[in-house]
């Protein structure tokens, strides 16, 4: 694309920081999160600096946001209104999520016996893997 760009990666509490600043131009955020209510965390506008980078405080998509988080008496309803929340915000702001639910982890099969079936959508720290030492 003809765009020169270097690349900084920081420790959590010094990313935070320089969010507030506004001063970077772009960010790359990953996420574990499979449900739609993410949109809230980061666009909504009582989030700004962190987690809402962007600083998006929108009165419209403050409006879809709250029925979509508190309006809605169906999972069809939720649906349907995150639905409606998550368009109104991509209308609006240039982001592109990407979601990536494939994850790839080694251990030593010679040291670690592993489960056959890992029932969790990723593995981070709220997934408990009934792991044992081989013997």
């Amino acid at each position: 694309m003809g765009i020169e760009a270097t690349i900084t990666t920081f420790d959590s509490s010094t990313i935070r920081d320089q969010y507030k600043t506004g001063e970077q131009q772009l960010a790359v955020r990953s996420y574990f999160w499979s449900n739609a209510d993410i949109v809230d965390w980061f666009f909504g506008a009582d989030r700004l600096g962190y987690p809402n980078v962007s600083m998006f405080n929108d009165p419209k998509a403050e409006e879809l946001r709250a029925k979509a988080m508190a309006g809605s008496a169906t999972q069809a309803e939720r649906v349907k209104n995150f639905t409606a929340y998550h368009q109104y915000v991509t209308s609006q702001f240039p982001y592109a999520p990407i979601y990536q639910p494939e994850q790839n982890m080694a251990y030593n099969k010679d040291r670690i016996v592993m489960p056959d079936v890992i029932h969790g959508t990723s593995i981070t720290g709220t997934v408990m893997l009934d792991v044992s030492v081989k013997e």
